[in-house]
């Protein structure tokens, strides 16, 4: 009889370790979960991942923050598998965060390092980073009509799979086969618009060369059916904000 309800106690236990609420494994642990937010909804091909590394470097007199995160690629660039960003956020709080679309992120891909803020400065020049918080209004009252606002989520936010089949229709369009063929979802913009991110292959000989990559912006119906997109081949990921800003408000 013992051994009977041991049993089901040890049933029990796998049960409910099986049905727990615990955050998957690429969720962000981190402190900075709102921060995290925005740049999840703002960096290309960032791999969310628990292991991420944020650090705010600066904060102006009207709250904007100037942080850095260190994340993994989803497509490696040339042998290099993590991507170094830094951003601007104007507000943020343990509920929200509020960023400009577009300007809000500079970035570069590069290896594995140990996040300090020595560390973080030395990834961009002196010129990057004052045009950055140009771009972000750094020290001026905030403008609200300028503002995006994400709800702070440790997982993806507004990332939003698309169909099956309308991915492979516009992987064969795209490369000529589906071969190999990666697509991930970045974030729904204040237009409406959605963006992906469509590369070949994350394997193989990618890790050592560039990989092919398009940036792919289409409305919901376009998820569904794969018609009606419009799309820009990229060279480098991390230096595409102008193209992403260009494709968006042209279509």
């Amino acid at each position: 009889m013992k051994n009977k309800i041991y049993f089901l106690i040890l049933i029990l236990v796998l049960i409910c370790n099986l049905i727990s609420c615990d955050p998957p494994t690429y969720a962000y642990r981190g402190d900075n979960i709102s921060l995290y937010t925005a740049a999840n909804n703002s960096i290309l091909g960032m791999r969310s991942g628990e292991m991420d590394q944020i650090y705010v470097l600066e904060t102006d007199e009207y709250g904007r923050n100037l942080y850095f995160i260190r994340t993994r690629a989803w497509v490696p660039y040339a042998g290099n598998e993590y991507i170094a960003a830094l951003l601007v956020s104007q507000s943020s709080s343990d509920t929200d965060v509020s960023y400009y679309e577009y300007n809000n992120v500079i970035c570069c891909y590069t290896k594995y390092f140990d996040v300090t803020d020595t560390v973080a400065y030395a990834f961009f020049s002196d010129e990057q980073i004052l045009e950055l918080k140009r771009a972000n209004d750094w020290g001026e009252k905030i403008k609200v009509n300028k503002l995006t606002t994400k709800g702070a989520c440790s997982c993806d936010v507004d990332s939003h799979f698309i169909d099956e089949t309308a991915r492979k229709k516009i992987a064969v369009e795209l490369f000529g086969d589906d071969n190999g063929v990666f697509s991930d979802p970045l974030t729904q913009f204040s237009n409406g618009k959605r963006v992906y991110l469509f590369c070949r292959s994350i394997y193989g000989d990618i890790h050592d060369s560039a990989p092919e990559c398009y940036l792919v912006v289409f409305c919901s119906e376009a998820e569904q059916t794969g018609k009606g997109y419009s799309c820009v081949k990229i060279e480098d990921i991390s230096q595409c904000q102008e193209q992403l800003k260009n494709l968006l408000n042209d279509n």
